[in-house]
């Protein structure tokens, strides 16, 4: 697989992670935050249902109270009485906490007939009852008291008035009502800083408004509807007060409410984008895991293809040379055998000038001499051409103990060439099933070339050691090194090894190569940093 495959199928495994993680995510943070929101505008609507209830029954309550004080005041003190003005006055400073207005800012006192016969404090004058203002009084008269609305939003602000009649039904009291009051009540029936309550009286007009969103709209309006109110949602909820004609109606903010969920959104959008993150860093992971996996299977496919080409070329220079082989014998033996017959001659027969039997015999050696040279050349080309018939199967082999008895036999040769020949093995060296014979051979030849390339005074290290899937055999020396021209042909068939004019016809490298892809094994050479060339043979464990 190309490197621009890897880094494709790397960019769509980490694509597929992150899509698999972080829409998930996203999901669960907009479906949560939806459901949130809901929750809290259900509970906005709630709250202010409560809200209006418990206002509508406070201010129910606050009127109650005041009459049924200013019924107290009228049976206490006569109509005669109160008539008087300093009387009324006296009464009405007497309200007052040491002096200052309180909840009552003034009083009036009627006839029947709407004159006034006394006035204290900031009240404005009823005037004659006509018109609207004849609705409080016969209401009052009918029914023992009454709410006077009418001078709401007028000069004064928003105050409304408390009519309350004698038991006799001669005269009226009216009680007018510190609009502070009215806003204070309207204050606590709100649902939050934002949200807006006010009290509209039968006509539809605006007696008293707590500030909200908008500000503290004007008194007299309407309506409290706000054309720019865009708010995410709307909605308001009434409540009648008693059984009078008045209604407290209130306005909740979502914003109110909506902080909650503002927090929760930050919230839930910290943890998406650390859940992104986390999402994003194991993606990174697997894809690095991933690539690195797939470079070691390339590897390792590229390694076996190259086994495999070598394997082919040996394969095709085995033909070759036993077709050279079989074509040189022949010849070799004839020569070889008339070769014998005139030694034989020469040897049978007294020839009388002595340096030419010298001359003659000389010759035949060489030609000899030349022969077995060519039969050994023609050997190991047989032996090439037979390497197809190495087994991987075998015996259990300890390659300690061979390596012992390798390095053994070759200390005499290294003590008289100076050689420092150390080995370094693993005590608890795992057992291979492989072709002990081959393995021999294959170590000894190593070791062998070693030798021979450090030269006198040179040093050869030997080591062993395992891991969970392999036996490792490292042999090292301080030779001069393989180039990097020379180390890419190392293993191919006819190469002749570390020194540039290689002895014989070149094939021992080409031999380890195969003899240990017949045993299922690796071999590999290069340049150590400190000089010299290592060489490390693995074979495969038994699972």
């Amino acid at each position: 697989m190309k490197s621009c495959d890897h880094d494709r199928l790397k960019r769509i495994l980490a694509a597929g992670i992150c899509l698999s993680g972080i829409v998930p995510v996203v999901f669960f943070a907009l479906s949560s935050m939806g459901q949130v929101r809901t929750l809290a505008l259900d509970g906005m609507e709630q709250a202010a249902q409560r809200s209006v209830e418990r206002g509508a029954n406070d201010l129910h309550a606050f009127l109650r109270d005041k009459t049924a004080f200013l019924a107290t005041l009228m049976r206490l003190h006569p109509i005669e009485h109160l008539g008087k003005g300093e009387n009324l006055d006296a009464l009405f400073q007497a309200l007052g906490d040491k002096g200052h207005p309180g909840e009552i800012v003034g009083l009036e006192l009627l006839d029947a007939d709407g004159v006034a016969l006394a006035r204290a404090g900031q009240i404005k004058q009823a005037g004659a009852p006509t018109g609207q203002n004849a609705a409080w009084l016969r209401q009052a008269l009918a029914e023992g008291a009454a709410i006077d609305d009418a001078s709401v939003g007028r000069d004064t602000g928003p105050a409304f008035v408390i009519v309350l009649a004698d038991p006799d039904r001669t005269a009226v009291l009216r009680a007018a009502i510190k609009a502070q009051v009215l806003d204070d009540l309207l204050l606590n029936s709100r649902t939050g800083p934002l949200s807006r309550a006010a009290l509209l009286n039968a006509r539809g007009e605006l007696l008293a408004a707590s500030p909200g969103r908008t500000g503290m709209p004007q008194a007299g309006a309407a309506s409290l509807t706000d054309p720019a109110d865009n708010a995410e949602r709307v909605f308001s909820t009434s409540k009648r007060i008693g059984t009078g004609n008045w209604t407290l109606t209130l306005h909740p903010d979502p914003n109110d409410y909506l902080g909650t969920y503002y927090k929760y959104c930050a919230l839930i959008l910290v943890l998406a984008l650390v859940s992104t993150a986390g999402v994003a860093l194991m993606a990174a992971v697997v894809q690095r895991a991933v690539g690195q996996r797939l470079k070691r299977l390339d590897d390792r496919q590229n390694a076996e293809h190259k086994q495999q080409v070598i394997q082919e070329k040996m394969t095709m220079a085995g033909m070759v040379s036993t077709g050279i082989v079989h074509d040189l014998t022949e010849p070799l033996q004839q020569a070889k055998q008339h070769l014998d017959k005139i030694h034989a001659q020469v040897s049978r027969y007294k020839i009388e000038n002595i340096n030419l039997f010298k001359n003659i015999q000389y010759s035949v050696d060489r030609i000899d001499n030349n022969i077995l040279r060519i039969r050994t050349v023609l050997d190991r080309l047989l032996r090439f051409s037979h390497l197809s018939r190495i087994q991987e199967s075998g015996d259990r082999v300890q390659v300690n103990w061979i390596l012992r008895e390798i390095l053994s036999f070759f200390a005499t040769e290294a003590s008289e060439h100076n050689i420092a020949l150390t080995m370094e093995l693993e005590a608890s060296l795992p057992t291979v099933w492989t072709n002990g014979s081959q393995v021999q051979q294959l170590l000894l030849s190593l070791v062998e070339s070693a030798l021979e390339a450090v030269g006198t005074g040179g040093r050869v290290h030997c080591a062993t050691y395992s891991t969970p899937d392999e036996v490792h055999i490292q042999i090292a020396d301080n030779s001069p090194g393989i180039t990097s021209e020379r180390m890419k042909k190392l293993w191919q068939p006819f190469f002749t090894g570390p020194e540039p004019n290689g002895k014989g016809a070149g094939l021992d490298l080409s031999l380890y190569s195969a003899i240990v892809y017949k045993l299922g094994g690796r071999i590999s050479a290069q340049d150590r940093p400190q000089g010299g060339a290592l060489v490390t043979f693995s074979l495969p464990v038994p699972g």
